[in-house]
């Protein structure tokens, strides 16, 4: 099938390379427009209890959400001054005007003391607004240059504020990206390549690969929601797969144009028929591995790996389409501007007399060593990784909250600023109980204050306060809430907000959630449990859930995939174990860098004392894919040369020796792109960039030029069964590695 496609493309390249073209104009002016229809959130469990609890808290209850907190602050007046009161008022009536504007509370309209700083000197309204959470955002965005005060100094915080931040950011971090990665990759790849016109191929495929998935992600967008952090991986995955694939592809042309003396055609269906087949089961394990991320009942796992496969199906179907049609059309002038030792064989190829590099030397020496000592190369390779992963047993998982934005954000500093000027507490973990009749009848209101002094006896429970309490303190000083106390009045619901020491997302607090669970609700009420740290307790309860499902897709389709591409039973099982090894060492120093707190000056973080609940998944689907690129390049390699020599010892040297520097060349430039993640100023993509860069060059340099060469050397002819040739009589699979003149 591959040759016939390369056949294919060299017939058509001038119509293929049409149609991609018009794909990318379709890119650019239809893909680049995603940024308008990317959600926010996606970290609840749908199913939970804690999601329950929110939506009756916000529709049944009419609990107004706190979309929009306006810190406003002066110098030297009071809060209680006319002054101060007449400035608010005009700081705030333009935006009140606004449709997207449902209510606004300060201070003045409430008589909420909680509203004033301790100083008296600085005050926030609470502004609610309509609508889902991406439309918040684009209110803010409209919102908020109509913030203007002479006399205070505005800031705005609360959670639209932060996604607006957040967006931003994203979109700052994606211009980097570019223009960081692609100056770094073109330099590399020049260096990689030793030729301009061969350099840039990479280039024009990642770009392709960029837009063509921004056009798939915005198709997506119209049936399901997509994170907004998503943009990321795709760029990423896009960009660096098609890298990666379109050095497999360029390298191995190259080289086919040498031993076939120029033949353009010859040259392609042979690299169709072996690099080509390489990036089909490669993209293939990728697209898997991501798409396992959908069995997770979270829209932020489920848009990640929708997003991340969109962009490895176009990388990968512009590798074997757009790339082969390049290829034709350049032909023998893929050589052309080049310099070194390429020239001199390109000139050799002119002249018709082919000659083939010794070339990788280095690697054909590793490898030997690595085989001439192998239980001892596994020794001093696998302690240190297993070292390295021990961190991650003692891992605490998170949520992303406004500490998710730069330090020197607004949002982030009018949290802090509350926090220590307010006293304002952590968000209460609250208590839904549907009462068996109308709530405000007595004997429900005694039934749910003895199930509220049963919560004051928890430990670590400061105080419990009931909704409809404070509803009726408010009458008084706010008769707009009587319509709103009325409703509540009629419906059958009971909050109870229980107010806690400590963080919201602390091992203790989540303690608190699993033992309020644990108290009986009164007789024919049935508690639901929300608030945030109860949707951090769902999250870990969904993710420990559904992990084994996630694991069995991945693991079981990549065995699957392996075992058909190179006909072996124990090489598949290997490189498995030896990836989730290089992920293990990953996500231990992720605990060790992040949770504990290390070069928090050099990478400019703030340690929270734990990780994001759900980096880890998206790490190990990204980079167990990732990691089998690499593993099927050189494995399909040593394949080649064992079905040609019947000799695993100097099939794994020669294996590594031609794939060597083509795969380090690709987790290099794969970093590079990865690297940028590392220089985002949002915590959660710094994290995925370094726990990704990490298991990549991990698995690059320790697991396929010492581990791998190591293990197929002492398993020797039982790598292949039960489908490898067997060893011609009278060789001896175990004998040391010879050397070679050539180096193969």
């Amino acid at each position: 099938m591959l040759a016939a496609l390369a056949k294919f493309t060299h017939r058509f390249r001038f119509l293929i390379l049409l149609a991609g073209l018009a794909f990318v104009l379709a890119g650019v002016m239809y893909g680049t427009k995603v940024f308008d229809h990317l959600s926010q959130g996606g970290f609840d469990d749908t199913r939970s209890d804690s999601y329950r609890a929110s939506r009756i808290i916000t529709q049944r209850l009419g609990q107004t959400d706190a979309s929009l907190l306006v810190l406003l602050s002066s110098g030297d007046a009071k809060v209680t001054d006319p002054t101060y009161q007449s400035a608010v008022t005009v700081a705030l009536s333009q935006v009140a005007a606004d449709p997207a504007v449902r209510q606004v509370t300060t201070y003045y309209t409430s008589g909420e003391q909680s509203l004033v700083s301790t100083d008296q000197k600085s005050t926030y309204a609470v502004i609610s607004l309509a609508g889902t959470e991406q439309e918040q955002q684009k209110a803010v965005e409209r919102l908020r240059p109509q913030f203007r005060s002479d006399e205070l100094q505005i800031q705005l915080g609360g959670p639209a504020a932060v996604n607006e931040e957040i967006q931003h950011q994203v979109e700052s971090d994606l211009a980097k990206i570019e223009t960081v990665s692609f100056p770094i990759l073109a330099l590399l790849l020049l260096v990689v390549f030793r030729g301009f016109v061969a350099a840039s191929l990479p280039l024009l495929l990642g770009g392709f690969s960029i837009l063509g998935a921004f056009v798939i992600t915005r198709l997506l967008t119209g049936v399901m929601e997509v994170s907004q952090y998503a943009i990321n991986i795709i760029t990423v995955l896009g960009l660096g797969l098609a890298v990666d694939y379109s050095l497999f592809m360029v390298s191995r042309f190259r080289e086919e144009l040498r031993e076939r003396l120029g033949k353009v055609e010859e040259a392609l269906r042979k690299t169709m028929q072996t690099a080509g087949r390489t990036v089909v089961f490669s993209g293939l394990t990728v697209v898997v591995s991501l798409l396992s991320l959908l069995v997770f009942p979270l829209n932020f796992l489920q848009s990640m790996g929708v997003g991340g496969a969109a962009a490895v199906v176009v990388a990968m179907v512009g590798t074997l389409t757009v790339l082969p049609a390049l290829l034709a059309l350049l032909g023998n002038r893929i050589n052309a501007l080049s310099f070194g030792r390429i020239r001199r064989t390109y000139r050799a190829i002119q002249a018709g007399a082919a000659t083939r590099p010794a070339g990788g030397m280095a690697w054909s020496a590793i490898s030997r060593f690595s085989m001439r000592w192998p239980l001892l190369v596994i020794v001093l390779t696998l302690v240190p990784l297993i070292i390295a992963g021990l961190p991650f047993l003692r891992a605490n998982f998170g949520l992303p909250d406004v500490r998710a934005l730069p330090v020197n954000s607004e949002a982030r500093e009018v949290s802090k600023t509350l926090e220590r000027n307010f006293g304002r507490e952590s968000g209460p973990i609250q208590v839904v109980l549907p009462a068996p009749s109308r709530a405000m009848e007595q004997a429900n209101i005694a039934a749910a204050r003895e199930y509220a002094s049963r919560l004051r006896t928890q430990p670590g429970v400061k105080r419990v306060a009931a909704r409809y309490q404070q509803y009726y303190s408010q009458i008084a000083v706010n008769p707009g809430t009587l319509k709103l106390k009325e409703r509540y009045a009629s419906g059958p619901y009971i909050l109870l907000n229980v107010y806690y020491d400590g963080d919201s997302q602390s091992k203790q607090t989540q303690d608190l959630v699993k033992r309020i669970r644990q108290v009986l609700a009164p007789e024919r009420f049935e508690a639901e449990v929300g608030g945030e740290t109860a949707a951090l307790v769902d999250l870990l309860a969904a993710l420990r859930e559904y992990i084994p499902h996630a694991l069995a897709i991945i693991v079981g389709t990549l065995f699957i995939l392996l075992m058909i591409m190179l006909r072996s039973l124990l090489i598949p099982l290997k490189a498995i174990v030896m990836n989730i090894l290089a992920l293990s060492a990953a996500f231990g120093a992720q605990v060790w860098i992040f949770q504990d707190g290390r070069f928090t000056d050099l990478l400019g973080f703030t340690p929270v004392g734990s990780i994001d609940a759900t980096q880890p998944i998206l790490i190990f689907a990204i980079a167990f894919g990732l990691s089998m690129d690499y593993a099927a390049f050189l494995l399909s390699r040593i394949k080649e040369e064992y079905d040609r020599t019947s000799d695993n010892t100097q099939a794994v040297a020669a294996g590594v020796q031609k794939t060597g520097g083509i795969i380090t060349s690709a987790a290099l430039l794969l970093l590079v792109v990865i690297g940028s993640f590392a220089m985002s100023s949002i915590p959660i993509m710094r994290q995925i960039g370094i726990g990704l860069g990490l298991a990549i060059a991990i698995d690059a340099v320790i697991v396929r030029l010492f581990l791998v060469p190591a293990t197929m050397r002492l398993l020797g002819r039982a790598n292949w069964w039960p489908g490898g040739r067997k060893q011609p009589p009278g060789s001896d699979d175990n004998r040391p590695p010879k050397p070679s003149a050539r180096g193969d």
